[in-house]
């Protein structure tokens, strides 16, 4: 099982879903798949809780897509975008 990630989680409910047998957690980019207008657009505001999830042992998943402006990005070309969220994380 897996959460989604969103502004209500924090580093306490990491914990309590990891002892509760959760995984990981999902995290969308905002507005790249259907419901996903509740995605995120920065991920700083998670470093406390993908600190809780590495203490747990829990697993980020991220949604490998980018929103796409289809004059600039084309779809093979947006993982590339996606990396540098990758390492920015």
């Amino acid at each position: 099982m897996t959460l989604y990630l969103h502004p209500d989680v924090t580093p306490d409910e990491i914990r309590k879903a990891a002892k509760a047998g959760v995984k990981g957690v999902k995290s969308y980019p905002r507005g790249v798949t259907t419901n996903s207008g509740g995605g995120i657009e920065n991920y700083e505001m998670y470093y406390s809780v993908f600190k809780a999830m590495e203490e747990e042992g829990m697993v980020l998943n991220l949604h490998g897509e980018v929103p796409s402006d289809h004059e600039k990005v084309r779809p093979l070309l947006a993982i590339h975008l996606r990396l540098s969220t990758v390492d920015e994380v």
